[in-house]
């Protein structure tokens, strides 16, 4: 069952990251023309204030449709809630997690620990369609709880937490706000091939995590 389901995983990751970087990189094109006059640089500028948003559109969308689509996969394996990784154990039990974190009491807590251990041999069946929440708002933050959600060391992607942070999320705010913005033509080029760089190394961690089992309990990666 797990090649069947991991070919259509890599399908669903592939597919997905081909069409943004083709968008993207059509964008891309139209900001890069040489020999602009005035009203071609005045154009260029605008179109730099929306490419930016688009930017922001494509990973976080890309991050979304990515990291739900591992989740769905692990779901599709038919594993036992015992025999997958804390940390997807944690996703199926996040309701009662919830419940159990807004009391003090010792009882509520001991209870809860009861039940994931009566729960072992429950089938994982993970909510993957609201498995992943990026809040509309994907800073360095947020995108660390989705990679810690899904098993994602999160140590290669964090060298560029003020790209995602200060450069492109805070620009994205600026422009969808309505407020005036000039984005030099370097500084967003350089966005751009790191943002589209991390979405592709995102595509690569999950598919590596997927060819591995680190889904699973007994994975050499699962602390």
């Amino acid at each position: 069952m797990k090649p069947r389901e991991l070919h259509r995983l890599v399908q669903r990751l592939d597919r997905d990251l081909s069409w943004r970087r083709k968008e993207l990189t059509t964008l891309k094109f139209m900001v890069d023309r040489d020999g602009l006059d005035e009203q071609s640089i005045a154009l260029r500028a605008a179109v730099l204030r929306a490419a930016i948003c688009l930017l922001y559109a494509h990973w976080e969308g890309y991050v979304k449709t990515a990291a739900t689509a591992y989740v769905r996969f692990v779901g599709s394996l038919g594993l036992k809630l015992g025999d997958v990784a804390p940390h997807f154990i944690a996703l199926a039990l996040r309701s009662d997690i919830r419940q159990a974190g807004q009391t003090r009491k010792a009882t509520m807590h001991t209870d809860l620990v009861h039940r994931v251990l009566r729960r072992q041999d429950e089938e994982f069946r993970p909510n993957w369609r609201k498995a992943i929440d990026t809040g509309s708002n994907l800073n360095s933050d947020v995108l660390g709880e989705i990679l810690c959600l899904i098993g994602i060391d999160g140590a290669g992607y964090t060298d560029n937490w003020p790209t995602l942070d200060s450069r492109l999320l805070k620009s994205r705010n600026s422009v969808a706000h309505g407020q005036y913005l000039d984005i030099a033509h370097a500084e967003y080029s350089d966005i751009h091939e790191k943002i589209v760089g991390l979405m592709g190394t995102l595509r690569d961690d999950i598919a590596e995590a997927a060819e591995m089992d680190h889904y699973l309990s007994t994975s050499p990666g699962v602390a």
